[in-house]
């Protein structure tokens, strides 16, 4: 009779315990995709990875993981869908998405991702003793221009603007000559230039104590008119943010 009432516990506890199980196998896994801004990039293009159209499961996605040339090596990841990044060399890269939900579910999706040359690579970068690109009001932050030219030069010119009332200090002019234009900060290089070769200054930026919090951009552009003439911005991932 002991035996039988068991037999009979046992069988009860495991039917009660078949839907959380039925439950649990059926649980999905999210599903990676995403797409790609602008559509024919180029090396002086912020790329945008975007991977809303990824789709959430049973549980909300709460982790987006990005491997920019698929080694295998997670370059950036974030809670947001969006990414942005430069590709400093053109070519065909495998960009990998790995999506994470809360329920430890994971996928992934690969794309290639063309990007094209261009005459020059001209990149903006920010050094200040906050994060890269934010300075308090009143603070002063370093900017870096590094231009790589693709194609043989006659001479190199390059432009910067910062906002109207903030004060500019040059630090070094990579051999160039500088001078002020109005609001516009320039440099001349006279001499001639090979594909490969590369040149950058660095200035300083004072942020008026009065300068409101929030985004500000800084605008620019290298320019050459020989043998081939062009004249393309200076990009950055982000402007400088005032805190």
């Amino acid at each position: 009779m002991s035996g039988s009432r068991f037999s009979k516990s046992f069988l009860f506890a495991l039917l009660l315990s078949l839907p959380a199980l039925v439950f649990a196998s059926d649980s999905a896994p999210p599903t990676a995709d995403f797409s790609v801004l602008p559509f024919d990039p180029t090396v002086n293009d912020v790329v945008v990875l975007d991977a809303n159209l990824s789709q959430a499961s049973d549980a909300p996605i709460v982790l987006y993981e990005w491997d920019f040339n698929s080694d295998g090596t997670i370059d950036a990841s974030s809670n947001q869908p969006q990414v942005r990044n430069f590709f400093d060399q053109s070519g065909t890269f495998d960009v990998t998405l790995f999506v994470n939900d809360n329920a430890g579910g994971r996928d992934s999706f690969t794309q290639n991702v063309d990007i094209a040359s261009a005459a020059v690579i001209a990149r903006r970068t920010f050094e200040s003793s906050l994060d890269a690109n934010q300075v308090l009001a009143g603070g002063s932050i370093f900017v870096t221009v590094n231009i790589q030219l693709n194609q043989d030069a006659s001479g190199l010119g390059l432009t910067e603007v910062v906002p109207v009332g903030w004060r500019t200090r040059p630090v070094d002019d990579g051999n160039g000559i500088f001078k002020r234009s109005g609001d516009e900060m320039q440099w001349l290089w006279a001499q001639s230039f090979s594909a490969g070769q590369q040149v950058s200054v660095i200035y300083e930026i004072s942020v008026p104590s009065i300068t409101p919090r929030g985004a500000y951009a800084v605008e620019g552009a290298a320019s050459s008119f020989s043998p081939d003439r062009f004249n393309l911005p200076v990009f950055s991932l982000a402007g400088i943010e005032v805190r």
